[in-house]
């Protein structure tokens, strides 16, 4: 997370994996001031 001196924007990134025998699951978000992009991708494992 990066806030930036004297202003109240704050960015940042932050990733996270969910693994277990049947599934995988990919959590990604991306934040810069009021704006948000969420990403969630759900694999079936092999």
């Amino acid at each position: 997370m990066l806030a930036t001196a004297g202003s109240d924007i704050v960015t940042g990134h932050v990733d996270y994996r969910f693994d277990s025998a049947e599934v995988r699951i990919d959590l990604t978000g991306e934040y810069g001031g009021e704006e948000c992009l969420r990403v969630i991708e759900l694999y079936k494992q092999p």
